[in-house]
């Protein structure tokens, strides 16, 4: 099975950190980032989407997804 992980706000230091560990796993074939403004991201598996965060519906064909797991990510 492909796994895509899905990481909004890529660009801070713990998005960068998340993306990169995402992009090291293995089990993880694809990952796309949700940004305001252009991410570099070393590696063939990451994938910048540039989004206006106000306008968030009209992006929607990013989130169909055929299953979902959401980690809790409190802090």
């Amino acid at each position: 099975m492909n796994s895509l992980a899905v990481v909004i706000g890529a660009t801070g230091l713990e998005g960068k950190a998340l993306t990169d560990r995402l992009a090291a796993a293995g089990h993880i074939h694809r990952v796309v980032t949700l940004t305001r403004r252009p991410a570099d991201h070393p590696g063939a598996k990451v994938e910048n989407r540039v989004v206006d965060f106000d306008r968030l519906e009209a992006y929607a064909p990013l989130f169909r997804f055929k299953r979902c797991w959401i980690p809790d990510c409190r802090v």
